[in-house]
């Protein structure tokens, strides 16, 4: 059963999410369509997946998602060359 007109979905203060990964993966599947998640984070990591696996998101927590932001950030994080 998926519940493609949830656009909207906030779970924090109601359960503690253990696996933020595993958690994302399933609202991937069964949520399609969310575009604002509030959800409690610790770890820098649960935020980079959740922005790389929901590509419909607009707002993490209330703060915009910014796509563009993060491609050029990897851009220039390329390794460094040595001189010869």
């Amino acid at each position: 059963m998926l519940l493609e007109n949830v656009h909207h979905l906030n779970v924090l203060n109601n359960f503690e999410v253990e696996d933020v990964q595993d958690f994302v993966d399933q609202i991937v599947i069964l949520m399609p369509e969310v575009r604002d998640l509030h959800i409690s984070l610790s770890l820098e990591e649960d935020v980079s997946y959740i922005i790389d696996h929901m590509p419909k998101l607009e707002l993490l927590n209330g703060i915009r998602v910014e796509r563009d932001h993060i491609n050029s950030n990897e851009e220039e994080e390329k390794p460094l060359e040595l001189g010869e």
